[in-house]
């Protein structure tokens, strides 16, 4: 027997981040058939509202691998919750993941080729992923420099101090496919060689998010995209201080590329 229970959520979920860390499920939402898997984290418990939905998640950060996890006996990092809703999710999937500062270790993986995994945070500040400059947030790119039509959804959360564990890496925070970020602020992000933030094989659309002061040793500080077959769609987006170590201080797209609505300030590289 798995110790956690499935939730089905529906297609409202993006309207109701906010309102999923405060109040519970209803059976209307329950019955529209997307399933969310919910993650929280164990020092915000009191903060949880009783009956809410993040007052008993699937899955705490303080506990242990379900059997079908990739991990073996208790989590030893705050990521391994989220890691371990990834393994039980398909694609198609929700993680949700509850308002708290949650600090990485490794980064998450295991996401299949061509699987599309959406990651919803409680908002910009209240659900915090910290790579603690040790380590990647996400690579939902295991195969590299291949689009394997896969796309990876994050929203309403903030990412910060993310470091590559090698220099020739490509995404200092998030290596993906496809890629969707609504809401999403990216920061102090380094280490990469090309894509100091973000480095995509396939579409990107970026809509409401913020990048700041990341850095790439090549190319791209806040995002590299290379495939001259995919496109880059961003608005209503801010890009500030970013650096790249050659070129393309904020964004590098091999592809078409579409920005409306957005702000760049003081993004710099030694080239141009």
């Amino acid at each position: 027997m798995t110790r956690f229970t499935r939730r089905t959520v529906g297609l409202l979920v993006a309207s109701l981040v906010l309102a999923l860390s405060a109040t519970p499920l209803t059976p209307a939402v329950r019955a529209a058939g997307v399933t969310t898997w919910l993650v929280g984290h164990r020092d915000e418990i009191l903060n949880y509202a009783d009956g809410s939905a993040c007052a008993d998640p699937d899955f705490w950060t303080d506990e242990g691998w379900s059997e079908v996890g990739s991990g073996d006996g208790d989590y030893d990092s705050d990521e391994d919750a989220i890691q371990d809703a990834i393994d039980n999710a398909s694609s198609g999937d929700t993680i949700f993941v509850c308002f708290g500062h949650y600090d990485f270790d490794t980064d998450l993986h295991n996401i299949d080729p061509g699987m599309n995994i959406t990651i919803v945070g409680g908002g910009i500040g209240a659900t915090v992923f910290d790579g603690t400059d040790s380590t990647r947030l996400i690579n939902s790119n295991p195969v590299g420099e291949d689009d394997d039509g896969g796309t990876l959804t994050l929203q309403d959360l903030s990412i910060e101090n993310a470091h590559t564990v090698s220099e020739s890496d490509n995404g200092g925070a998030v290596n993906a496919d496809g890629l969707t970020l609504v809401r999403v602020s990216i920061s102090s992000s380094d280490g990469a060689f090309n894509g100091g933030a973000l480095y995509a094989e396939g579409n990107v659309q970026i809509r409401d998010s913020e990048f700041t002061s990341n850095s790439a040793s090549r190319d791209g500080a806040a995002l590299y995209s290379w495939n001259p077959d995919r496109s880059v769609t961003i608005a209503d987006s801010k890009f500030t201080d970013n650096g790249a170590g050659y070129s393309s201080g904020a964004i590098i797209s091999a592809g078409d590329l579409s920005i409306t609505s957005s702000e760049f300030l003081d993004n710099h590289s030694s080239r141009r």
